[in-house]
């Protein structure tokens, strides 16, 4: 999955260095209004909603109304991810969230920061495939997680987190290795 930006937004804002205002306008009064109005179950109808708007989502998302996104034609995201109430995708930059992936209540993705005055840090997040972000973390921008990796609650990850790897802390910091073993479907058969 690249995260590489549909080629119509990404001509759009390097022509005038910022969103199209009249866009972002539309998304804020009335398509994420319209994502928050829908009812629970309806995630098909979020899904096209966003993809309205320009994101790029795959097959059998499960987006909860109550997700927040700012600048939804910077959003990708791959075959039955699940992005769960209160995620908060802040800031302009691209967001790229991998197939299987989950990110749990609460979190927020900082693609943009002041970092002291006059001075913001931008960066696109990237979130690989089979991974969890758990609850109320913080990614701060430019950050990598790896496929498979796991992020503990509560964590702020400043920096990238590696394949198969678990994260956890303030700021977050590997602690293990996921150990994968591959599932033995021969043996769950009867007869």
């Amino acid at each position: 999955m690249s995260s590489a930006l549909p080629h119509d937004a990404t001509r759009e804002v390097a022509a005038s260095g910022r969103e199209p205002w009249l866009r972002s306008l539309l998304w804020r009064h009335v398509g994420a209004a319209a994502v928050r109005l829908t009812p629970y179950p309806a995630y098909r109808t979020r899904n096209a909603l966003l993809r309205l708007f320009g994101a790029r989502v795959g097959r059998g998302v499960r987006w909860r109304r109550t997700a927040r996104l700012d600048a939804p034609w910077r959003l990708e995201i791959g075959a039955a991810a699940m992005v769960g109430d209160r995620v908060w995708f802040a800031g302009s930059e691209a967001v790229s969230i991998g197939p299987r992936t989950t990110v749990s209540q609460g979190t927020t993705l900082l693609t943009s920061r002041t970092v002291m005055p006059r001075r913001i840090e931008r960066g696109a997040i990237e979130i690989g495939s089979d991974a969890w972000i758990a609850a109320d973390v913080m990614v701060l921008p430019g950050i990598r997680l790896g496929s498979g990796c796991v992020v503990g609650a509560r964590s702020v990850v400043e920096a990238d987190v590696p394949e198969y790897r678990v994260a956890a802390g303030h700021p977050a910091r590997c602690i293990a290795t996921r150990a994968l073993k591959p599932h033995d479907h021969e043996s769950t058969r009867d007869g």
